[in-house]
């Protein structure tokens, strides 16, 4: 009955999945470990139908037929997460990683709920559990290089986001803030060339558009730059930034001379919108 369960949920019918779970599980003379299984695919309901807390109650009840299942802890922590009960999310996502060392997505989420709270020593400490539980785990390693960054550690976040990107060429988190510390760094072709390849990987990304646009004007490309600007407010009317920077954004460095004009720059980022 489970898997006709799990079957009419991925069908979209979560209203009827959880009318026949609640029978189920109502059920006195259901063994244990179905019980558990139950409970945890009740769970799933309870978050489709947006009902997070029921989602959690059900978890917290299978995991006291079955306290040693890892997964079910770390579950728990993303609901909590979700729910924004990030010091709950902390104990849940640690339990899981007491449970099973290996479990690199455990210390991936534990790592992300840390640097929710602040704790962000202890949050590299945690993705870099992740990184070695799975070396090619790129989400993990894009994330070490975010607390890395945030610490001050510029070269240490260079290395683990160039790590996550060798692993996977479209990790947007590592491109994206991999391109960050480059245009920090006064490297704004390099700075734009991996916003670039953030934008390929997910090009309705505003925020990324938005970033892209002000490197493309910090390097004086300023007609790309309005197109990019143009881009990001298509993406999101809501972002303010955008049209303020389509409308007023000025060379770096003006003109010399009346009759003057500013030598044309390089027109590949220009090239590369006119074809989104």
């Amino acid at each position: 009955r489970l898997a006709g369960i799990e079957s009419q949920l991925r069908g979209g019918d979560a209203r009827g999945a959880l009318g026949v779970a609640d029978a189920l599980i109502a059920n006195p003379a259901l063994a244990g470990g179905d019980r558990f299984a139950a409970l945890m695919l009740r769970s799933r309901i309870h978050e489709a139908l947006g009902n997070l807390p029921a989602a959690i109650a059900d978890v917290e009840g299978a995991l006291a037929l079955n306290p040693r299942d890892a997964r079910g802890y770390n579950e728990l922590g993303i609901l909590c997460a979700d729910v924004r009960e990030v010091d709950r999310a902390i104990v849940a996502f640690r339990r899981a990683t007491e449970l099973d060392a290996g479990y690199a997505r455990a210390w991936n989420n534990l790592g992300n709920a840390l640097r929710e709270s602040g704790r962000l020593g202890e949050a590299e400490s945690a993705f870099a559990r992740a990184t070695t539980a799975d070396p090619r785990y790129p989400l993990a390693w894009a994330n070490l290089g975010v607390a890395r960054r945030d610490l001050g550690r510029d070269d240490a976040a260079a290395s683990a986001f160039e790590r996550a990107i060798a692993l996977d060429a479209k990790q947007r988190l590592a491109l994206t803030a991999l391109a960050g510390l480059r245009r920090g760094q006064g490297r704004i072709d390099d700075a734009a060339a991996f916003y670039e390849r953030a934008l390929a990987a997910e090009p309705r990304d505003a925020n990324a558009w938005l970033l892209y646009a002000g490197t493309l004007a910090e390097r004086d490309d300023l007609e790309a730059a309005a197109g990019a600007y143009a881009e990001a407010e298509r993406r999101d009317p809501r972002l303010l930034r955008a049209l303020f920077g389509r409308h007023l954004a000025l060379p770096m460095v003006p003109a010399k001379g009346l009759s003057g004009t500013r030598a044309s720059l390089p027109q590949r980022a220009g090239a590369m919108l006119a074809g989104s």
